[in-house]
C-alpha cells in the first residue's frame, strides 16, 4: 500500500503538490522543534509513566549494546527500510510512526528480547498513546542526532536545534567536572552554589541565542514555510501513526526520481 493511500483525502489536497522530501524536511524540524531536550529523561519522564518503560530503558534497546554486539532498534530499522532514506542517507522523517511500530515489533521478539518481563513491559508501555508519543521524540531525537553527525540532516532549523543540544550537554559535563574538582578543594560551599546558579541562568540563554540568531539567518524562510504548513504535517503523521500496524511495502515510487533533489537551505518548498 502507497503512503499516499494512508492519508486522508483532506490532507492528500493540502500535501499532494509537495514531494515526499519536503514534507520530510518539514517533519524533520517538526521532530526538532517539538523534542528536543537536554536530557532524554525530560522527553520521556518517569514520573508521568510509572509501570512503564522509562526513557533509560527504551534508550537502551534504541542504542546498541556494545558488550553483547546486540543492535540497536535504530540501526535494524536503518538497516530494514532503505528505502526510508535517500539515496545520500538523508531520512524521510514521516516515517517516524512505522520506525515506532517497527520497534513495537522488535521488543516483542522473543528472538531478540529474551527476557519475558522486558516483553510484558514494553507491550504495556506501547498500549499508552501518550507514552508512546514521548517515545515517538526519543527515538526522532535519537536518530536526528545520528543523522547530523553524518551531515545527513535536511535542514539548517533542525541542525541548528540538534547542535544546540550537543553544545549545552557538552557544556554541562564540562561545568559538571570544574565543580567537582572544586569541591575537592577549599572553594566555599556558598560560592559553588553561586557560580552554578550564574552558569545555569547564563549559558542556556547565550547556546539557545545564538541557536535563534542562526536560525533567522540561515533558515529563516525554510522555517516559515514550515511554520506555514505544520499542521497539515501533523495531521500526516497521525495518519501514518494510525496505520502504522501495517505492513508498508517497498516505496521507491514516492521518492524522487533520477536522485534526491540537492537543495540549499530554505529551498526544501521551492
Amino acid at each position: 500500500m502507497e503512503l499516499t493511500k494512508l492519508i486522508s483525502k483532506h490532507t492528500t489536497r493540502k500535501l499532494v503538490m509537495r514531494s515526499v522530501e519536503d514534507a520530510s524536511a518539514a517533519a524533520e524540524i517538526f521532530i526538532a522543534e517539538t523534542y528536543a531536550r537536554l536530557y532524554f529523561n525530560q522527553i520521556l519522564p518517569a514520573r508521568d509513566f510509572p509501570g512503564l518503560m522509562s526513557s533509560h530503558q527504551f534508550l537502551a534497546w534504541v542504542n546498541d549494546h556494545r558488550q553483547s554486539g546486540r543492535p540497536g532498534l535504530l540501526q535494524l530499522y536503518v538497516k530494514n527500510f532503505p528505502q526510508h532514506f535517500s539515496p545520500s542517507g538523508r531520512w524521510y522523517a514521516i516515517y517516524l510512526p512505522v520506525a515506532l511500530s517497527f520497534a513495537r515489533e522488535k521488543l516483542s521478539d522473543k528472538d531478540y528480547v529474551r527476557s519475558a518481563g522486558t516483553r510484558a513491559l514494553a507491550k504495556k508501555s506501547f498500549e499508552n498513546e501518550e507514552w508512546v508519543r514521548a517515545a515517538a521524540g526519543v527515538f526522532g531525537v535519537k536518530m536526528l542526532e545520528f543523522l547530523a553527525e553524518r551531515g545527513a540532516l535536511r535542514t539548517e532549523a533542525a541542525r541548528a536545534i540538534v547542535e544546540a543540544n550537543r553544545q549545552m550537554r557538552q557544556i554541562v559535563r564540562e561545568f559538571a567536572a570544574v565543580v567537582n574538582r572544586a569541591r575537592r578543594g577549599d572553594v566555599p560551599e556558598y560560592l559553588l552554589a553561586r557560580i552554578e546558579e550564574m552558569v545555569r541562568r547564563s549559558v542556556p540563554v547565550q547556546v539557545f541565542t545564538e541557536v535563534l540568531r542562526k536560525i533567522d539567518a540561515q533558515a529563516g524562510w525554510e522555517y516559515r514555510r514550515y511554520q506555514e504548513i505544520k499542521p497539515d504535517i501533523v495531521e500526516l503523521l497521525r495518519e501514518v501513526a494510525r496505520q502504522s500496524s501495517l505492513q508498508l511495502p517497498e516505496q521507491l515510487e514516492l521518492l524522487p526520481s533520477g536522485g534526491e533533489r540537492e537543495a540549499l537551505p530554505g529551498t526544501f518548498w521551492a
